[in-house]
């Protein structure tokens, strides 16, 4: 769904008269610094995610005609350095790179010398590396690694009890076990669930369950189970603000395509979450793979996901998530290619006041830096062509 910018373009405006002048300038500044860019990238292999940390690019890559090995990549002007090779038989899991700070970490899941165990992987801005030892599985296969996003490595490993009748959901973080929880028995082969991090040192776990979308609090008292959506979104992501509220996005099947919607989410009261529609215009790839993401950022949340429209073309797309009453604008930020094993692989990535997009469009490895909001630059665009009238 698109809208005017209105109210946005108005306080955009009022922002750049309040100036004194060079307001056009101001303009062609914001839409320049926007302006998408290669990075220095000079491998083939096929890259499952990335981050910028400091000066470089940190990529999870697979090489071809190597099974399931993953290799981590720091890549700068002057060349590319692998940093670790980590063999990934028998993972299965949300493998991911979380860029915190000046440093950054990867977790997986996998066969590690004879058993399965949770492997860490942290760096820096400086080049320097550590690989922590392996976190052994606790309880029986199949195995599900969930990432807990937070300045240390952390995450969920999930396995089997041993008489599989219920789900151990074991917290690791890089060198041993902290919390374990009981729920009852999952389909771990065909399970989409995602962790939070709270304030009070509470897990937030949002997951598909009984055809419906719900939340399960797990905190040192025990389980609290919550349904928060009655119908079950193919595709969702989630992310949260470090003060205890949960964005999550959807897509949904409706009648002649998907639906995204977003919600802001208070978990100690789940049930008063009101939903937005974002789009309902977008075509989005269907299981396995994963194309909808929402990151926190200077203005609230934005979320972004890949529209394969077949008339426009595949394309990138974003908009901020708000619960004010502001209209949803849609921004085209780029138009990826499908080079991965199961879909688009892009990034975003929240950077001061500002929000990272990092997507490969079949010649180059990009990042495209754009303001928060997103209105903001739909904004600056409608005015760089008053501007350019004005010339």
């Amino acid at each position: 769904m698109t809208a005017t910018p209105g109210v946005a373009l108005l306080l955009l405006l009022a922002r750049l008269y309040a100036t004194g002048s060079g307001w056009c300038e101001e303009v062609r500044a914001t839409i320049k610094t926007a302006v998408p860019r290669p990075l220095s990238y000079f491998g083939n292999e096929s890259v499952q995610d990335a981050v910028i940390s400091g000066d470089a690019l940190i990529l999870v890559t697979l090489t071809k005609g190597e099974g399931r090995e993953r290799h981590l990549i720091r890549s700068t002007r002057g060349g590319d350095e692998t940093l670790q090779s980590t063999g990934m038989r028998g993972a299965r899991g949300n493998e991911q790179i979380i860029a915190s700070g000046n440093h950054w970490w990867y977790g997986s899941i996998s066969m590690q010398e004879g058993e399965m165990a949770t492997t860490f992987v942290t760096g820096d801005d400086s080049g320097h590396v550590a690989r922590t030892s392996g976190v052994p599985a606790v309880g029986l296969s199949p195995y599900l690694y969930v990432p807990v996003r937070a300045d240390q490595p952390r995450a969920l490993q999930l396995g089997s009890d041993d008489d599989r009748t219920s789900t151990i959901v074991t917290e690791v973080d890089a060198s041993h076990t902290l919390r374990t929880w009981h729920l009852p028995r999952m389909n771990l082969l065909n399970t989409r669930v995602r962790a939070e991090l709270l304030p009070d040192n509470r897990i937030a776990l949002i997951m598909i369950q009984e055809k419906q979308l719900a939340l399960i609090l797990l905190s040192n008292s025990g389980v609290a189970v919550t349904p928060i959506r009655d119908d079950a979104p193919f595709q969702f992501a989630t992310a949260n603000d470090g003060g205890g509220h949960i964005a999550i996005v959807t897509a949904t099947v409706v009648p002649g395509g998907e639906r995204i919607d977003g919600t802001l989410l208070d978990p100690d009261q789940p049930r008063n979450a009101h939903w937005r529609m974002l789009s309902d215009s977008a075509r989005l790839a269907g299981w396995p793979t994963f194309e909808l993401r929402v990151v926190p950022a200077a203005s609230g949340f934005v979320a972004a996901w890949i529209d394969r429209s077949v008339e426009r073309g595949m394309k990138l797309q974003a908009c901020d998530l708000r619960m004010d009453g502001s209209p949803v604008i849609v921004a085209d930020i780029g138009a990826p290619a499908e080079t991965g094993a199961f879909g688009v692989i892009f990034a975003v990535q929240p950077s001061g006041g500002d929000v990272l997009f990092l997507f490969d469009n079949g010649r180059d490895f990009l990042v495209r830096r754009m303001p928060a909001p997103i209105t903001q630059f739909v904004a600056a665009g409608r005015l760089e062509t008053v501007c350019s009238a004005l010339r």
